[in-house]
């Protein structure tokens, strides 16, 4: 288990201010953590902007303990301590499609710049093998509207993400989204649709499977 030690707690109290002061804003402090695991903030007090990815749940002599709970990314704060803030990522146990870039609205001149060795055109849609090796069992296609990245287009079958394929299928979309209760096979990045900015449709596996992650913004 990681911990973060609110260090700047001692800080503020030696320096004699008080708590009611609201401190300047700074820049957040990058943590990543794996899907599942935990962080522990000693000084209580914080609060996360997105509980979709981490839940803060409060421990014995009030420290807080934040459980990843979906990949992705949020902010954990605590305005009456100066400096306390973290930005923190959620990162994926596995990787079940390789090279898979999954920014959705990110500029298309950034993307071609990031991404550019795996790609195989750089038009629009942009089409892209999962390895930088030839191989094509998976492909992928990048659609762009208002030169942002709106769609992604993945095509494959579930045996060619290796063995236990149809368990790593179901974990990549459980650990990323929320199966919506009144559209089974559809996803969202949010416990409800209308606050998700990003869907997750998959179709098949008929001949080949098709996933598609597009912008619902």
């Amino acid at each position: 288990m990681r911990k973060i030690f609110a260090t700047a707690f001692l800080a503020l109290l030696l320096a004699g201010c008080s708590s009611d002061e609201e401190p300047a804003r700074q820049d957040a402090i990058d943590r990543s953590v794996i899907y599942g695991e935990t962080l522990v903030f000693e000084a209580g007090g914080y609060v996360c902007d997105n509980p979709f990815v981490g839940e803060l749940r409060e421990g014995e002599n009030g420290a807080q303990t934040f459980v990843a709970v979906h990949i992705g990314e949020c902010e954990i704060y605590n305005s009456s301590i100066a400096n306390a803030r973290y930005r923190i990522t959620v990162e994926p146990e596995e990787t079940v499609f390789p090279n898979l870039h999954m920014e959705i609205g990110m500029p298309y001149a950034e993307f071609v710049k990031a991404h550019f060795q795996y790609l195989r055109n750089p038009g629009n849609p942009i089409f892209a093998n999962a390895t930088d090796d030839g191989s094509d069992h998976i492909r992928y296609a990048y659609h762009f509207s208002d030169d942002r990245l709106a769609r992604i287009v993945v095509t494959f079958n579930v045996s060619d993400l290796g063995n236990g394929g149809e368990k790593k299928l179901d974990d990549f979309l459980a650990h990323r989204y929320e199966e919506d209760a009144d559209a089974p096979g559809t996803w969202y990045n949010a416990y409800s649709p209308g606050e998700a900015t990003v869907k997750a449709t998959l179709e098949g596996p008929d001949y080949r499977s098709i996933l598609t992650i597009e912008s619902v913004r």
